[in-house]
């Protein structure tokens, strides 16, 4: 959910382009970048009760230790490759494409790896109701 208004700053570049003033621009990418953080909060808090309703009480505690080292290395890999991808993107021998719309490029392919997670979590709970629906998947006893 926080991809999608960041799907949005490349709009800024043709703001820029079509004579709008640099505080309008500056007001609409705060706001883009506020809707995000506010998507992203909403977005792991759900996720964090989700997973500890997935799983029953005895397992919760490896379940938060397994989630914890996910985030740290995903936290630790992203810095590289926005990095890489920056870099790629802004370089004038690298790509086919012009180095002033290399913004393009990064939030482009921030948003198709965006909608590739969306993709992945809908599979993933569609073989997760197939596993209940077979007997195969973890149910609570209610007591």
């Amino acid at each position: 959910l926080g991809l999608v208004p960041l799907s949005l700053i490349p709009i800024s570049v043709w703001m820029m382009r079509g004579g709008l003033s640099k505080w309008n621009i500056l007001l609409f990418l705060s706001m883009v970048i506020g809707m995000s953080k506010i998507m992203v909060c909403t977005c792991f808090s759900s996720l964090a009760i989700a997973t500890n309703r997935s799983v029953p009480k005895q397992q919760r505690a490896k379940m938060n230790g397994i989630l914890l080292i996910g985030s740290s290395i995903t936290k630790g890999m992203g810095p590289i490759f926005a990095g890489f991808l920056v870099s790629v993107s802004f370089s004038k021998t690298t790509l086919w494409i012009p180095p002033e719309q290399g913004s393009i490029l990064i939030f482009g392919t921030i948003g198709i790896m965006g909608l590739l997670t969306t993709r992945l979590a809908i599979w993933l709970e569609g073989a997760g109701q197939d596993d209940i629906a077979h007997g195969s998947g973890y149910h609570s006893s209610g007591g």
